[in-house]
């Protein structure tokens, strides 16, 4: 049986910036503004552990 690909988008905030979340082949990705910068960041994380990391960044 073949892999199955889940796809989830979600709009959510960052640092009060708005920021896009979505998650593909347990593979979670967080896209992010910060300061005139656009950071990515993809792990095998939860949502609210990404966050965590994107907010602590100053």
């Amino acid at each position: 049986m073949p892999a199955k690909i889940v796809r989830m988008l979600i709009q959510i905030m960052v640092n009060d910036q708005p920021a896009e979340y979505f998650e593909k082949n347990n593979i979670a990705t967080l896209i992010y503004k910060h300061d005139e910068n656009i950071y990515l960041l993809s792990a095998q994380l939860l949502k609210d552990e990404l966050v965590k990391i994107a907010e602590s960044m100053k």
